[in-house]
């Protein structure tokens, strides 16, 4: 070895970086139905097969006042119609409670027997009361609807019951497209009420008026 380069440290090799991989774009979050569906009223497995994808959203939620404002937008947006009221049971008073609403005059914290007509079909049936032409039946009308002070059409009664416990209902009336609700809208609104159910099952009835009215006005803002 050469006396000059006796003693001298080993040279180093650099070893280039690698270069900079960009991070994976996160893919979209699926798109829901438009409002209304742009072919008509979704109905039979098509509408089932997205209830169940969008009801899954429900379970995290924390509020049962809250999932009463994801259900109610979530009905109205899959069977696109005019009216629609989440009540909720008291348990004290046997009194269904409106907590939320859309269409119509106010009606919110109105009461309801559990012994009234059609909430009562629908409970004992323990599926969802399908009322084509409600000019024609005698149990559609109560002090609710004429307080909304809308003259309904065609109307759909769902209970909220888990077990045989009553826990609420879910009523929507007149669709946007003029032709009345279907027995396929009614399974509809069966399956998103026994959806409800389960939630609420695990949380508790909140009948608050100062809850409901705050909660009420925040969800229409």
């Amino acid at each position: 070895m050469p006396a000059d380069q006796q003693g001298a440290p080993p040279r180093l090799q650099l070893v280039p970086e690698p270069p900079e991989v960009a991070a994976p774009t996160p893919a979209p979050p699926r798109r829901r139905s438009s409002f209304p569906p742009k072919n008509g009223r979704l109905s039979g497995d098509d509408l089932i097969a997205e209830l169940f994808e969008a009801c899954s959203d429900l379970h995290f939620l924390q509020d049962t006042l809250a999932g009463a404002d994801f259900i109610l937008a979530l009905t109205l947006d899959k069977i696109p119609c005019a009216l629609g009221l989440v009540s909720l049971f008291d348990i004290n008073r046997r009194e269904f409670v409106v907590v939320r609403q859309y269409g119509g005059k106010s009606a919110l914290l109105a009461r309801l027997s559990e012994r009234a007509p059609l909430p009562l079909a629908a409970m004992r049936s323990r599926r969802a009361v399908v009322v084509p032409d409600a000019a024609k039946d005698e149990r559609v009308m109560d002090e609710r609807w004429k307080a909304i002070g809308v003259e309904l059409r065609s109307v759909i009664c769902a209970p909220v019951e888990l077990a045989g416990r009553y826990l609420g209902l879910l009523e929507i009336g007149n669709p946007l497209d003029g032709k009345p609700f279907s027995e396929s809208d009614g399974n509809a609104l069966t399956y998103i009420g026994q959806q409800f159910a389960e939630f609420v099952g695990a949380r508790d009835v909140v009948l608050e008026p100062g809850l409901v009215t705050a909660g009420a006005k925040k969800a229409a803002r």
